[in-house]
């Protein structure tokens, strides 16, 4: 345990014991993310899809990462952010359509697209023999997909902002020898309800260590994939996207 922690449980909850003390960790961070998948729409049928490497999205985004742990009585409360940008010049391999817009397939398109998660994941300890914790519980996550393709040889267009709200069954693990720490939060689902047929994989795995008694230095990787199939107004969108990659913050503890 910390010597924050312990200072935390000493001025505040020394009649009910260390447990009784809340405990808040704010983490700012940066992720290098890369893309890999594949993304189609069309209006009639099943749409056929290109790969985000012949889009020429193939590279790797400096992304924000924000993250916030609350922790109380075994509980704990995890809220993180993640915004991914990634624009390039590639070649569609299928002809694409949504609500109202078309570029046929073998077209020379300018593309950018941002990815926005907002993940909650709420999760209640079943196992906490010092010094580890086992936790399982719920989770929620927003994916935001925006979407602008132009034709480079022609007035055609297409675009297209998504917010896709999911379910998730979560689980947390985590190590701690103080100065140092190992823990993790996974949420998964895979589920079909109205027109949304989607399987989604959220991962958070880290490391850190302890200095200047409230802080630490975080390393960890971020993944988050997600595999489906959605209606988004007269349009069905084939989506298979996985984002992933290592960062590194600063973890202030209280």
């Amino acid at each position: 345990m910390s010597p924050s922690r312990i200072l935390v449980c000493t001025l505040c909850a020394a009649p009910l014991g260390c447990e009784a003390a809340p405990s808040l960790a704010i983490t700012p961070a940066a992720a290098l993310i890369s893309l890999d998948g594949e993304i189609g729409a069309a209006q009639a049928g099943d749409p056929g899809t290109t790969s985000f490497e012949a889009l020429g999205l193939g590279g790797t985004d400096t992304a924000t990462y924000p993250r916030a742990d609350l922790g109380w009585l075994g509980m704990n409360l995890s809220l993180t952010g993640l915004t991914a940008e990634f624009e390039g010049r590639g070649t569609l391999a299928a002809p694409i359509a949504i609500d109202g817009g078309s570029i046929p397939g073998g077209t020379e398109v300018d593309t950018q697209l941002t990815f926005r998660t907002i993940s909650a994941v709420f999760s209640r300890s079943f196992f906490e023999e010092s010094p580890v914790q086992v936790g399982l519980g719920l989770g929620f996550t927003l994916l935001d997909l925006d979407l602008d393709m132009r034709s480079t040889s022609g007035p055609e267009t297409v675009t297209s902002r998504e917010a896709l709200p999911i379910p998730v069954l979560a689980g947390r693990l985590a190590w701690t020898n103080w100065p140092f720490n190992i823990g993790g939060t996974l949420g998964a689902i895979s589920l079909s309800y109205a027109d949304y047929d989607l399987t989604v994989l959220d991962l958070d795995v880290y490391a850190s260590m302890d200095f200047l008694y409230v802080a630490q230095f975080v390393a960890g990787y971020r993944l988050f994939d997600v595999d489906g199939i959605f209606d988004t107004g007269s349009s069905t969108v084939a989506l298979d996207a996985r984002l992933s990659g290592p960062y590194v913050g600063l973890r202030v503890a209280f």
